[in-house]
């Protein structure tokens, strides 16, 4: 069975036992970046704190949820190594369609 960390944030605030950030040994190798507040904001997504988890988690596979606007963010974030997306209010939304789904699910 494998693990995935959801960190999950309401704008600065982290949301949960604060020592699981201090023990980074402890992460599994896929980490979700769960930025709540940007769900459906269309505010971008949190490039700050997607910098920050990157430079602690090293090698680890790290995913971006929550403010995903359009295929200029998925670019933007596939320039900035992310592993992958979560995805939604993009999608009900058009903003993201089928050719975007096929050309970033397949780099």
């Amino acid at each position: 069975m494998s693990t995935i960390l959801s960190l999950d944030f309401f704008d600065d605030e982290f949301i949960g036992d604060h020592s699981v950030l201090k023990d980074i040994d402890a992460w599994p190798e896929d980490i979700i970046i769960m930025s709540l507040g940007r769900v459906g904001s269309h505010q971008g997504p949190d490039t700050f704190r997607l910098a920050q988890i990157q430079a602690l988690a090293g090698n680890k596979r790290v995913y971006v949820a929550g403010g995903v606007r359009d295929e200029d963010d998925l670019l933007s974030l596939y320039t900035q190594n992310v592993s992958g997306v979560l995805l939604a209010t993009a999608l009900h939304e058009g903003k993201i369609g089928t050719q975007a789904l096929e050309k970033y699910s397949s780099v």
